[in-house]
């Protein structure tokens, strides 16, 4: 068995997964959807890792039907989310301003709409399907994911965390969405990677992994927080309202740069070639050699 069956087999596993969660008769709850939009992004980096050695074509229409995906999975408002992490630090006046902003955009559904589900299941048979018919899959070499995969990812988060670190000793502007949401995207990719690898990481590299997995959190916090920033202006807010959210906002963008700062230097205290040198021994340590590959299983049913 070679590495790229046991991703394959790792794909396969998670769309499984997410069918199950779909087939429910009870309908897609606000839990299932937080667990399948993890499942969603793992793919996305499973994809990633394969992206190069696939080619442009296969890469564009597995990354277009899984962005359709995350469409149908949007999860809470971000900027909600902004507001409602925000109260913690908010004093009496400011609170029910935030509190007002939270239950403004926050619109929570009991269950996910029937046709979303429906979509989204035949989205992820699809899915299925293109991992389990593309034999070409299982042949590729570990070097190249490895290299191309593995490595790529870990060198394009590590070029955008400094550049983004860079940025602000520069005393600018706070970053945009856009470049919070690419970064919190590679950022991904390497934790997702990660965790494909867990059941063989050493003691090291699981440091590194809870570094990842925490910055990725991070991101994400500031990215709500940048939202929420710049949609103050459609809120109709007297000057002293809004002076007092935009304290509250630039206190708590200081705080998750120092905590991005600090995670940043724990994720990439190695060098790349180092990365893929632990990545390739925990390669190994999986024993893949030893496994006989059996037959694929089926996709699970969808319930009609």
């Amino acid at each position: 068995m070679q590495f790229a069956d046991y991703v394959v087999g790792f794909a396969l596993q998670t769309l499984n997964r997410c069918l199950v969660k779909i087939s429910s008769r009870e309908g897609v709850s606000c839990n299932d959807e937080r667990l399948l939009r993890e499942h969603v992004a793992r793919l996305q980096s499973l994809w990633q890792l394969m992206q190069v050695s696939v080619g442009k074509l296969s890469y564009s229409h597995a990354a277009a039907r899984l962005r359709e995906a995350q469409k149908l999975l949007p999860g809470p408002a971000l900027k909600a989310r902004a507001a409602e992490q925000l109260l913690d630090y908010a004093d009496d006046k400011t609170r029910p301003l935030l509190e007002q902003l939270w239950l403004r955009d926050l619109a929570p559904a009991a269950t996910m709409p029937l046709e979303h589900a429906e979509r989204l299941g035949c989205l992820l048979q699809e899915e299925s399907a293109a991992w389990r018919e593309r034999a070409t899959l299982r042949e590729i070499s570990s070097a190249e994911l490895l290299e191309h995969g593995i490595g790529r990812a870990y060198a394009k988060a590590e070029r955008l965390s400094r550049k983004l670190a860079g940025a602000e000793t520069d005393d600018r502007a706070p970053p945009g969405p856009r470049r919070l949401r690419r970064l919190h995207r590679w950022v991904g990719h390497v934790s997702n990677h990660m965790e494909l690898l867990r059941p063989a990481l050493d003691e090291e590299a699981r440091t590194c992994r809870w570094h990842f997995s925490r910055l990725e959190t991070k991101l994400e916090q500031q990215l709500a927080l940048e939202l929420l920033a710049r949609a103050l202006v459609e809120f109709d807010l007297k000057a002293k309202a809004q002076g007092r959210l935009v304290r509250l906002i630039g206190n708590q963008r200081r705080h998750l740069d120092r905590q991005r700062g600090k995670l940043t230097e724990g994720a990439f205290a190695t060098t790349r070639a180092e990365y893929v040198r632990s990545a390739a021994l925990a390669i190994e340590q999986l024993g893949l050699d030893e496994i006989t590959l059996l037959p694929l299983e089926a996709p699970a049913e969808r319930a009609g």
